[in-house]
């Protein structure tokens, strides 16, 4: 047989439930996004400072979802290309293979 025993209220996990219920704690989270733009384009290298100053965040909130996104829009055209990604993880060219020959 098992036997619990409690002492004291419920107080603080009824109210952390209430807090969860509500999406309340989610409104904080929003200072989060200035935060990473900030980090993120101080990070960013700077030839033109075009990429630095292109970072943005969206913040998503959908029923049993929520994200904040950095993005970039600094974009290369034609093509698309992303600057961001191409300083992230460099660039190469179709059928090249890079590294040391054996």
């Amino acid at each position: 047989m098992i036997k619990v025993t409690t002492q004291g209220s419920f107080r603080n996990t009824d109210e952390f439930l209430r807090r969860m219920k509500s999406r309340s704690y989610l409104k904080q989270l929003s200072k989060y996004g200035p935060i990473g733009v900030s980090a993120l384009a101080s990070a960013t290298p700077m030839e033109s400072g075009k990429t630095a100053a292109s970072w943005y965040y969206e913040i998503i909130d959908r029923p049993g979802y929520f994200a904040i996104h950095w993005l970039n829009s600094h974009i290369e055209q034609p093509g698309g290309v992303p600057i961001a990604a191409i300083i992230q993880y460099g660039h190469s060219t179709r059928n090249r293979v890079t590294g040391s020959a054996t």
